[in-house]
């Protein structure tokens, strides 16, 4: 069999036509079409909806599962595939334009397999993209999650700006970092913690070290769409160039994602105590008002529910 599929041209990777794949990450990183090259490398992944990838009828319900494991918590105590047993948890959903995770990763294209092509396909996905490494969906990292959240607290402090190069870079940096400890605060009195600052001294009191940030992973899907397709138009050092568009893969707008934490309560330096809920709560603000993932600066990584006047 093995010896056949190579004379008809298969690679290690190629797959059957008959076979269905629901591996997005298999799809995006592996697949090779040797009977169209204009499914190479997740090309078309844009057009598979969560029916296909999970084998559900409708939405991510009770039906969905992976190998046999139910991708969530649909009844008693069986186990799921992502959810966690916790009571620290909420969901955000994306909103436009959408939400883009692992954008550094290294993606192939078909310019890598013929050597005859002289550029990269406009067609081809040129950027990287975040998958569970088993299940193939797409999922946030704690890690990047428990990133975000820490990166919103400055982490110098004013003795390290006691001999700046330039006494203007020394004065601009202290006033960013306290525009920044008040907007946390101000974010702490929204969810009604009170009697409570958080400053330079005892901000990283509230990571616990036994604290635990999971994956979060896609909960809901109204229309069934987890994929887009975006482009990049850079023009380079002249902006007169006419430029070549980059073809990445994003996560679409209105795709509902659950974080979920195993939280403890927090004591800060002075005595001050900040339950689990409340932690729970402000990490909730944090994402909704900072967002997380990548080109934030222009619109990419926010959540439906959070305006300015939410974050100030």
């Amino acid at each position: 069999m093995k010896k056949n599929k190579e004379k008809q041209g298969y690679k290690q990777n190629d797959c059957d036509m008959g076979t269905k794949l629901t591996n997005a990450s298999f799809i995006y990183y592996k697949y090779k079409d040797i009977n169209n090259i204009n499914n190479n490398y997740g090309k078309c992944l844009q057009e598979k909806g969560v029916q296909e990838l999970l084998n559900v009828q409708g939405n991510i319900d009770s039906s969905a599962k992976i190998n046999g494991i139910p991708y969530m918590i649909c009844c008693g105590d069986a186990d799921s595939f992502f959810e966690i047993k916790t009571d620290h948890k909420f969901t955000l959903t994306t909103t436009y334009p959408g939400l883009i995770i692992g954008i550094g990763y290294n993606h192939p294209s078909r310019k890598d397999d013929d050597k005859e092509a002289t550029k990269v396909d406009s067609s081809d996905f040129q950027l990287g993209f975040y998958f569970d490494h088993t299940s193939g969906m797409p999922v946030i990292p704690g890690s990047t999650v428990k990133g975000i959240l820490k990166a919103r607290f400055p982490k110098k402090s004013l003795d390290s700006y006691a001999k700046p190069e330039k006494p203007e870079e020394q004065e601009l940096a202290i006033l960013r970092m306290y525009d920044m400890f008040c907007t946390i605060n101000k974010l702490c009195e929204k969810e009604d913690i009170k009697d409570v600052r958080i400053g330079e001294d005892n901000w990283e009191d509230l990571f616990c070290k036994n604290d635990v940030f999971y994956d979060a992973f896609i909960s809901h899907v109204p229309d069934g769409k987890i994929f887009a397709e975006d482009y990049i138009t850079p023009h380079g050092k002249n902006p007169l160039k006419n430029p070549t568009p980059i073809r990445f893969l994003k996560i679409a707008p209105n795709v509902q994602f659950t974080f979920q934490f195993k939280l403890h309560d927090s004591i800060l330096l002075g005595g001050k105590k900040i339950t689990a809920e409340q932690k729970c709560c402000l990490f909730k603000r944090i994402i909704g008002c900072f967002g997380i993932g990548a080109k934030r600066n222009v619109g990419y990584g926010y959540f439906n529910g959070f305006d300015s006047a939410d974050c100030c």
